[in-house]
């Protein structure tokens, strides 16, 4: 009897899961969101190229940039310019029963213009930037939530900079702005306890007289992506990367190539948890020269590993 009991349960909750997800693809079609299924928004990326990351839904006809996915890479986090407001909003997504919700803006994270989000690599914090005005210039401050079970805290002030990446033992990196926007260091310091210590402008190997901007940190800190508007780039501003070697210092920076960066600007790097494709923003085919968000096989940086400490 005690079994019977049991296995109608069971069938009634199969049942109510059923009508959730039929509810579910039912208001995503209502709303001209097709069905998406599966990991990375159930976009496929075809070998060896660099492609739009699902045009149409998270990159649209607005200004999209800055993506992060949680580590279980089933929560997405992008930023995307209120065309209305001209304030930066960030949106968000998630895989729920393999399928993807509709973006919804984040606003737990606050009516003020918020931008560029960033996991943690334990995905317990996410961190993100704010435009501010101070001093009589723009500059950018670095906020973050801290997630609780299916929830985010209040959001909390960290420090003056932009776009935080931090690696598995700590170390976080950020831009530097105390100059003014557009004029960044990239620099590095450790957060203990959130106690600010004194932030480390890094190698010149990496940081330039022109803008270095939006550093992202492998986890691990094998090597770190950027963008800089310096000389020799093949557009406004390009991706570089550069690696850690033997002796704990920074390899010169080298340019990702022609097949990442564009006659525009590129910028804002990220890379998936799995660390099989690397994110950006670029203008490559937005006849607005409005950002979209591309993605690419990480082999690229395999290939320019050799090449960097050859």
């Amino acid at each position: 009897m005690k079994l019977f009991k049991i296995i109608n349960i069971l069938v009634f909750i199969l049942i109510l899961n059923n009508a959730f997800l039929f509810a579910l693809e039912f208001i995503l079609a209502k709303n001209n969101f097709p069905v998406l299924k599966g990991l990375y928004f159930g976009q496929k990326l075809t070998e060896n190229s660099t492609q739009i990351f699902a045009p149409g839904l998270i990159s649209t006809k607005a200004e999209e940039f800055g993506i992060t996915f949680s580590p279980d890479r089933k929560e997405l986090y992008f930023s995307r310019k209120n065309n209305k407001t001209n304030k930066f909003e960030v949106f968000y997504s998630k895989l729920h029963n393999n399928i993807w919700t509709f973006p919804s803006k984040a606003v737990f994270l606050g009516s003020q213009s918020n931008a560029e989000p960033n996991f943690s690599p334990d995905g317990k914090t996410l961190y993100f930037g704010r435009p501010v005005f101070k001093k009589q210039k723009w500059t950018s401050e670095i906020w973050f939530v801290n997630k609780m079970e299916n929830k985010f805290s209040n959001p909390k002030i960290l420090f003056d900079g932009m776009y935080l990446t931090s690696t598995k033992s700590g170390t976080v990196f950020f831009t530097d702005v105390s100059k003014g926007m557009g004029k960044g260091d990239i620099v590095c310091l450790l957060i203990n306890g959130r106690k600010k210590l004194k932030p480390v402008k890094i190698s010149t190997n990496i940081n330039s007289t022109y803008n270095d901007a939006h550093p992202f940190i492998d986890p691990d800190g094998y090597y770190l992506i950027f963008d800089s508007n310096r000389l020799g780039g093949y557009g406004d501003s390009d991706l570089y990367i550069t690696f850690k070697q033997k002796n704990g210092k920074w390899s010169k920076a080298i340019n990702m190539g022609k097949n990442i960066n564009s006659f525009g600007y590129d910028g804002i790097p990220s890379i998936s948890p799995d660390k099989k494709y690397l994110f950006f923003s670029s203008v490559k085919k937005n006849k607005n020269g409005l950002t979209d968000i591309y993605w690419v096989s990480t082999k690229i940086i395999e290939y320019l590993r050799v090449k960097c400490l050859e």
